[in-house]
């Protein structure tokens, strides 16, 4: 009789452990409510409610990894007032690497889930970690039914509060410059992940205020300019300018930061330029007509002058198109100095020498 009721304990004790190691042992609680506001608390949506896990429950063994957000909950269960609000630690037990980095992350295992490592969650690495600062110095993880804690790496670890951009990197390293023009309007130079793992840097940023600035980044040299937008390139552009001193005759056209290639009036030219039918020049052109055209601009032609057939420019006689200075009456026209006057005479007499 004795040993048929130690035998019938010993079965159901069996069942009872192989019940509780067949669900999630050392497990999450389940979901409580939480309402997020005294209205919600005072009249509960029928058949709703925000799900807070907000304890382990009490199991027989097993090892489980998780990690905690905050909810702020009114009265329910967590106080006794829908005045009142508490912070309610919320534990997700979902594993992966889609885990917000630098959550609170929990080990917990062993009889009545005692063992227990508190960490900080890495989402790059998809790990429990212990911090010492910024510093990863430890790694929690399950295996099997059991909690463990190994070495970590001794290296910045953005889930510990390090830089992001310092995320495993060794304390006080210097990183190389970023350079990448195409993606952004600055460079970024003497970048240094300090002690602490605090990152440091310089940023060049280019805009109208700095246009035509030089930098090195990268061991390259790169020019702040306008291209669809404000970049740095390592060449300036065909035309390239910051304001009328870049350019040669024509006015710097700010909208696009290019020098002007053809003028409608003299306003398009710089000072001492005036505009001869589309050129800016300091002098009578005809560089703005096509060939055998002549520019009438100071020989009767109104505004910036038109282009008009060679030979039909008169003063008293016929030329192609800039007559002779010294013959013309019209106005603009400067007389030609004495060394000019001797060398045309020079020419004339060699001619009748040569023959």
């Amino acid at each position: 009789m004795v040993h048929r009721k130690i035998l019938v304990i010993t079965c159901f004790c069996t069942l009872l452990l192989l019940t509780i190691k067949s669900g999630s042992a050392c497990h999450i609680c389940d979901p409580v409510c939480c309402w997020q506001s005294p209205s919600e608390c005072l009249n509960p949506p029928e058949g709703w409610c925000v799900g807070v896990r907000n304890n382990f429950c009490i199991d027989l063994g097993g090892c489980v990894v998780a990690f905690s957000d905050t909810h702020t909950c009114y009265g329910g269960l967590f106080k006794p007032s829908c005045s009142e609000s508490a912070s309610v630690t919320d534990w997700h037990a979902l594993g992966g690497f889609g885990w917000p980095d630098g959550y609170n992350c929990k080990v917990k295992w062993g009889i009545i889930c005692a063992g227990e490592y508190n960490g900080k969650w890495d989402r790059s690495e998809g790990k429990c970690v212990g911090c010492s600062g910024n510093i990863e110095n430890n790694i929690y993880y399950c295996s099997g039914d059991f909690g463990y804690s190994s070495t970590g790496d001794s290296r910045c670890e953005s889930a510990c509060g390090a830089s992001s951009q310092c995320d495993e990197q060794n304390p006080s390293t210097t990183l190389s410059d970023e350079c990448w023009t195409l993606y952004k309007n600055y460079l970024e130079t003497s970048r240094i992940c300090d002690s602490n793992c605090i990152y440091h840097s310089t940023k060049y940023y280019c805009s109208s205020s700095n246009c035509g600035d030089y930098k090195i980044c990268g061991g390259s040299g790169y020019y702040c300019v306008y291209d669809s937008g404000w970049y740095w390139r390592t060449s300036k552009p065909t035309n390239f300018c910051c304001s009328d001193a870049d350019c040669t005759a024509y006015k710097c056209d700010t909208n696009i930061y290019r020098c002007k290639d053809l003028c409608i009036s003299d306003a398009d030219c710089k000072s001492g330029y005036s505009c001869y039918c589309g050129v800016c020049s300091s002098t009578f052109t005809s560089a703005g007509c096509a060939a055998g055209k002549c520019c009438n601009r100071g020989y009767g032609g109104a505004g910036i002058g038109r282009c008009v057939d060679a030979g039909s420019i008169t003063s008293d006689k016929k030329y192609l198109c800039d007559p002779p200075e010294w013959e013309s009456n019209e106005p603009n026209q400067k007389n030609l100095s004495n060394n000019t006057i001797f060398d045309l005479i020079f020419n004339f007499f060699s001619h009748f020498f040569q023959r």
